[in-house]
């Protein structure tokens, strides 16, 4: 206020035909008065919308652990099965493949019984020892084969 009257006296402003002083209206002050009003409601709102959306990040965060932990479950019980399968498949193989040599020399032996008796015109006669020899040969390597491919299952 008393810079005005200093200009007024050194004639650096023209003085006006009215003036009127003193502090603001309150027009002025209810505007800025609803402005803070306004600012602090709007401070607060986005305060609380941080506070629920760091609150779901945490559950979102929290959502995201567990399931990836069940995801790695899931992939150990998917890995565990695939190797049983692929053990079984194994297995399978091995059986059929036994089966199969079994087989064949299950044809052997009967050529073999043929070809001794062949000559043979009898049929009560004694067996002949040759043939005796390679029927004990063939039940041991039967029960040889049986004792080491044993998967717990009874002999066929």
């Amino acid at each position: 206020m008393t810079v005005i009257t200093d200009k007024l006296n050194a004639s650096e402003v023209i003085a006006p035909d009215v003036l009127v002083g003193g502090t603001p209206c309150q027009a002025f002050s209810v505007v800025v008065s609803a402005t803070e009003k306004l600012l602090v409601v709007v401070a607060i709102a986005l305060g609380f919308m941080y506070w629920l959306a760091m609150g779901k990040a945490s559950n979102l965060s929290k959502e995201n652990e567990l399931l990836s932990s069940q995801l790695s479950a899931s992939k150990l019980l998917s890995k565990v099965t695939q190797s049983a399968i692929t053990i079984h498949y194994q297995v399978s193989l091995d059986n059929i493949k036994a089966k199969q040599l079994e087989d064949s020399e299950h044809v052997k032996v009967k050529t073999v019984i043929k070809t001794v008796l062949k000559d043979n015109e009898c049929a009560n006669t004694a067996v002949p020892d040759d043939v005796v020899s390679e029927l004990r040969k063939y039940a041991a390597e039967i029960n040889t084969r049986s004792v080491a491919t044993d998967t717990g299952t009874t002999n066929r």
